[in-house]
C-alpha cells in the first residue's frame, strides 16, 4: 500500500472515530438532563426546576431548589442517520441501524437545616453518546468491499461511544441575591470501534485489499474536570447566571487488536473534551409564567482531537454557538406544561464532511415540550418529547475531484422522569427561584388573619375586639 493512500486512510479515520449524540445538536453535548430542562431546550443556567437539570450547566443553581430533592430521569432516542457518496459516476446511500438508545439521570441536591446557606449536588448522566451502524454496501463507494478509495475497505462500519459523568457540586450563598458554587467532575468512557479507521490499515495477507483493525477489546476510561459558577438574583422577577465546565482530561484510549493475519497490536489515541462557557437568564414577571434562556459556546477548537486540523490527523471541528429558549406555564396548582427550543452551529465544516461521517454532529434546530403533574404532595411525574429537525451536510472528497459526500440526520426522543422532595424548605432570605413560589410554615405563621363577623352583626370596635 502506497504511503499516499495510508495518509488518505488515516485522515479518514480520524473523523471516523467520535460519535456526537445524533440527538443534542451542541456537537458532542447534551443541551440538559432531566425532562424538565430538556423540554425547556436545556436553558438551565438561571433557572432551577429540578436537580439533574441544576447541576448540568451551573453548579451555583443548585441553589435556586426550595428544598432537597432527588431527581430520576431518562431520555429514549431514536435517531435516523444516513450518509450518501456519488464518487466517479458510482453512487449510492446506506442508512445506520442504529436503533433506539436510552440516556439515564440520577441526581440530588441537599441542603443541611444546620447550614442553610450551603447546598450539596451530585448527579450521574450521560453527557455525551452515540452510535452509527452502517452495513456494507457495494452501491455506495465509502461502504463498498471496493472502489475509488483505492482497495480501503470501510464498510460494515461499527461505532459506540458513551461518555457518562458524575459530578459533585458545592454552592454557597454569599448573600441574599448571590450564589457561587463549584464541582468536580469525572468522566467514565465506553468506546467500541470496527473497523477502528483511526489506525493505519494493513495488507498482512497480501491480497491486494487493506483493512482496518478493530478497536473492541477496551476496559473503560477515566478522565476528570472542574465547573465553576455564580448565579445572581438581580430583581423580583429576574435572575442571571454564568457556569463554565473546564476542558476534560481523559486517559489514552487504547485497545487490544490484531492485523490480518492475527499479530497482535495495540491502538492508542489521544482525547480531551472541550471547555464550554454558558451564560443564563430566568423571567418570572409574568403570573404563572416562567421564561429562561441560555446562551452558550463550545470551544471545540481547545480539545485535542476534535479541534484538531484534518491534516494532521483530527477532526477539524469549528467552535459550536448554542441559544436555548424555554418556557413553563402553570396550569392549575398540580400541573405545569413546557415549550423549548435549541438552535447551534455545527461544528462541522463542509470540507470535513467525509472524515465525520461516523459523527454526524450537524442537528442544528431542536424543539420540544413536555408538562409536569404532582402525583402526590412530594412527588412530581414529567414527560416530554424532542424532535432534532432534518439536517444535511454536503462535501467534497480531498484528492478526488468531481465527489459529493452528504450525510444527512434527524432525532426523535421520549423524555420522562420523577422529582422526590424531602426536607425543611428554605426561609424567603435565600434566593427565591424562579421555577416556583413556595409557602413554608414560617411565613404561614406572618400572614394577617381576618375576623369573622356574622352577616347580620355589625361590625363595631367591640365585635372586632371579641
Amino acid at each position: 500500500m502506497g504511503r499516499k493512500q495510508a495518509r488518505l486512510g488515516l485522515l479518514i479515520g480520524a473523523g471516523l472515530l467520535c460519535l456526537a449524540p445524533q440527538a443534542n445538536g451542541q456537537g458532542l453535548f447534551l443541551p440538559a438532563s432531566g425532562p424538565s430542562h430538556l423540554s425547556m431546550g436545556g436553558a438551565s443556567t438561571a433557572l432551577a426546576l429540578e436537580p439533574l437539570g441544576a447541576n448540568f450547566w451551573n453548579p451555583a443553581v443548585i441553589s435556586g431548589l426550595s428544598q432537597s430533592q432527588i431527581a430520576i430521569g431518562s431520555q429514549l432516542t431514536y435517531p435516523i442517520i444516513s450518509v450518501n457518496s456519488q464518487i466517479r459516476g458510482q453512487g449510492g446511500t446506506t442508512w445506520s441501524e442504529s436503533g433506539m438508545s436510552m440516556i439515564p439521570g440520577l441526581a440530588l441536591v441537599y441542603r443541611n437545616e444546620d447550614m442553610p446557606r450551603l447546598t450539596l449536588g451530585s448527579a450521574m448522566f450521560a453527557a455525551a453518546g452515540g452510535g452509527v451502524n452502517f452495513p456494507g454496501d457495494p452501491t455506495n463507494p465509502i461502504f463498498a468491499p471496493t472502489g475509488p478509495l483505492g482497495n480501503l475497505v470501510l464498510g460494515p462500519n461499527f461505532a459506540n461511544i458513551a461518555i457518562l459523568q458524575l459530578v459533585n457540586n458545592a454552592s454557597f450563598q454569599v448573600t441574599d441575591k448571590l450564589a457561587v458554587g463549584a464541582g468536580v467532575v469525572t468522566d467514565y468512557c465506553m468506546v467500541g470501534l470496527d473497523p477502528a479507521i483511526f489506525a493505519p490499515p494493513d495488507d498482512a495477507n497480501g491480497d491486494g485489499v487493506s483493512t482496518f483493525p478493530s478497536a473492541t477489546h477496551a476496559r473503560p476510561f477515566w478522565g476528570a474536570g472542574f465547573k465553576l459558577g455564580g448565579f445572581y438574583h438581580l430583581s423580583d422577577t429576574i435572575d442571571i447566571g454564568f457556569g463554565y465546565t473546564s476542558k476534560q482530561w481523559l486517559e489514552t484510549w487504547t485497545f487490544n487488536s490484531r492485523d490480518e493475519i492475527g499479530n497482535a497490536q495495540k491502538l492508542a489515541l489521544r482525547v480531551t473534551l472541550p471547555p464550554i462557557y454558558s451564560w443564563g437568564i430566568a423571567y418570572k414577571g409574568i403570573e404563572k409564567l416562567i421564561l429562561s434562556s441560555d446562551f452558550r459556546l463550545i470551544n471545540y477548537k481547545n480539545s485535542r482531537l476534535f479541534g484538531t486540523p484534518i491534516v494532521d490527523g483530527g477532526m477539524g471541528w469549528q467552535n459550536v454557538f448554542a441559544a436555548a429558549m424555554g418556557a413553563q406555564y402553570a396550569v392549575s396548582e398540580k400541573t405545569s406544561v413546557r415549550l423549548g427550543y435549541i438552535y447551534n452551529t455545527a461544528p462541522i465544516p463542509t470540507a470535513a464532511t467525509l472524515f465525520n461521517i461516523q459523527a454526524p454532529a450537524i442537528t442544528q434546530n431542536t424543539i420540544s415540550a413536555g408538562l409536569t403533574t404532582k402525583i402526590d404532595d412530594n412527588i412530581d411525574a414529567s414527560l416530554g418529547y424532542a424532535y432534532g429537525f432534518p439536517n444535511t451536510l454536503t462535501g467534497t472528497l480531498l484528492q478526488l475531484p468531481g465527489t459529493n459526500i452528504s450525510m444527512r440526520t434527524s432525532t426523535h426522543s421520549l423524555l420522562l422522569g420523577l422529582n422526590i422532595r424531602f426536607g425543611t424548605p428554605k426561609q424567603c432570605d435565600a434566593i427565591v427561584p424562579a421555577a416556583s413560589t413556595q409557602i413554608t410554615d414560617a411565613s404561614i405563621k406572618t400572614l394577617p388573619v381576618e375576623p369573622v363577623v356574622p352577616k347580620n352583626v355589625i361590625a363595631t370596635p367591640e365585635t372586632r375586639l371579641q
